[in-house]
C-alpha cells in the first residue's frame, strides 16, 4: 500500500483481489469461496469471515476498508481524508 508493504497469506491475497477487481462492488461470500477453496477443501462460511477480518485490521491502518453489506456481500471503500 503506497511504498508499504503489506504482508498477506494466499488466501487473503485472494480475497483482496477479488474485491479490487470487483471495483467497489459488493461480492458474495459464495463467490468469494470458489476464488479461495477447491472442491476438495473442507470449509465453512465462517473462515471467509476470519479472512475478511484479518484483511480488514492489516488495511484500516491506510484508510481502506472492507465492508459488509448484509445479504450483499463485501466490498472495498477508502476513507475520504
Amino acid at each position: 500500500v503506497g511504498d508499504q508493504r503489506l504482508e498477506l497469506s494466499k488466501r487473503e491475497l485472494g480475497l483482496l483481489e477479488v474485491l479490487i477487481l470487483k471495483n467497489g462492488e459488493c461480492v458474495a461470500k459464495e463467490s468469494i469461496l470458489e476464488k479461495l477453496y477447491n472442491w476438495d477443501d473442507e470449509i465453512s462460511e465462517n473462515a471467509i469471515e476470519v479472512y475478511v477480518h484479518r484483511v480488514r485490521s492489516k488495511l484500516k491502518p491506510y484508510g481502506i476498508n472492507i465492508d459488509n453489506r448484509r445479504g450483499l456481500g463485501y466490498r472495498l471503500s477508502f476513507d475520504q481524508s
